[in-house]
C-alpha cells in the first residue's frame, strides 16, 4: 500500500517522476502516465486528463508491435519502452502545439503599444512552457540516474530476477528515450529563450519611452519656470498703481522683449548645462525597431 501511494498525486510531487522497482513489479510515475508493470501485463492507473484516447491507443499499439517484433524480449522491457515512448511523443506533441501559440503571443506583445491582455496571454504560455520544461527535465534526469545505477537496472529484470541478467538491453531502451527527450527539451528551451529575449526587448522599449517622457517633462518644467518669472514681473505692472510707465510704449516693448529673452535664455542655459552632464533635452525620440 505504501508503494501504491507513490502513484497518487496527493502524496507525490507532480514535477518529480519516479520509477520504483519491486520483486514482481515496476511502479512508473511519470507525467502524464502512472502505471504498474508486471511480468506479463501492465496497468495504467487513471491516466492524466491531458492524455487523450489517441495516445492510449498508440501505447497499446506500440506494445503489441514491440512484442511481435521481439518476442524474446521480456515483457517488462517492452511495456517500459512503450510507456516511455508515449511520454516522449506526448511532450513533443505538446511542444508542437505550444509553439504557434507562443509565436502569436510574442508578435502581439511586441507590436502593441499597451500590451495588457497580451501580457497575460504571454505569461500563461510562459508558465505552460516552464512547467513542461520542469517535468521533462525531471524525467530525463531520473533516466540518466538510472543509467548509472547497476542495482536498479538489474531490478528491472522481473522475468529473470533471480538470475544474473545483462543490463545492455535496459540501457539501450533508456538511452533511446533520453535522446528523444533531449530533443524535445531543446525545443522547449528555445521557446523559453525566445520569450525571454522578447520580454527584454520590450522592457528596453518601455524604458526608452519612459526616459523620453522624463526628458519632455524636464523641458516643460524649465519653460513653465521661465513663464512664472515673467508672470511675476508683468504682474507688478498690473497692480492698481499709478506710474508714468503705464502710458509709455517703450516700457511695454522692453518688458515684452526682456520676458521673451528671459524664457529663451534660461532654457538655453538649462539645455547647455544638462548637455554637459550627458542629458540632451530633445523632444526627438530615438527609438529602435524590434527584430522580426
Amino acid at each position: 500500500m505504501r508503494d501504491i501511494r507513490q502513484l497518487d498525486q496527493a502524496y507525490t510531487d507532480a514535477t518529480e517522476p519516479s520509477l520504483v522497482f519491486r520483486d514482481q513489479a515496476i511502479l512508473v510515475n511519470v507525467v502524464p502516465i502512472r502505471a504498474i508493470i508486471l511480468r506479463n501485463q501492465f496497468v495504467v492507473l487513471s491516466a492524466n486528463s491531458q492524455v487523450d484516447s489517441d495516445h492510449m491507443a498508440q501505447l497499446q499499439t506500440r506494445v503489441q508491435t514491440y512484442l511481435r517484433e521481439s518476442p524474446s524480449t521480456p515483457f517488462e522491457f517492452t511495456a517500459l519502452e512503450g510507456l516511455l515512448a508515449i511520454v516522449s511523443a506526448w511532450f513533443a506533441a505538446q511542444c508542437t502545439l505550444l509553439t504557434p501559440t507562443v509565436d502569436v503571443a510574442l508578435t502581439s506583445f511586441a507590436t502593441n503599444d499597451r500590451p495588457r491582455e497580451e501580457f497575460d496571454q504571454l505569461r500563461k504560455v510562459q508558465s505552460a512552457a516552464t512547467t513542461m520544461h520542469l517535468q521533462l527535465s525531471g524525467i530525463r534526469r531520473m533516466l540518466m540516474a538510472l543509467l548509472d545505477d547497476e542495482h536498479a537496472l538489474g531490478m528491472m529484470h522481473l522475468t529473470n530476477l533471480s538470475q544474473s541478467s545483462p543490463v545492455d538491453e535496459v540501457e539501450s531502451v533508456l538511452e533511446t528515450n533520453v535522446q528523444d527527450m533531449f530533443g524535445t527539451l531543446a525545443s522547449i528551451s528555445m521557446v523559453l529563450t525566445k520569450i525571454d529575449h522578447t520580454q527584454r526587448m520590450v522592457d528596453l522599449t518601455w524604458t526608452s519611452k519612459r526616459n523620453y517622457l522624463l526628458v519632455v517633462d524636464m523641458s516643460l518644467k524649465c519653460m513653465f519656470l521661465g513663464l512664472l518669472v515673467t508672470h511675476l514681473w508683468t504682474g507688478m505692472f498690473g497692480q492698481n498703481l499709478h506710474s508714468y510707465v503705464e502710458g509709455d510704449d517703450v516700457w511695454f516693448t522692453a518688458t515684452f522683449g526682456s520676458c521673451a529673452a528671459w524664457i529663451l535664455g534660461s532654457y538655453v542655459v538649462v539645455y547647455v548645462y544638462f548637455k554637459s552632464k550627458g542629458i540632451v533635452l530633445s523632444w526627438r525620440m530615438r527609438g529602435f525597431d524590434l527584430p522580426e
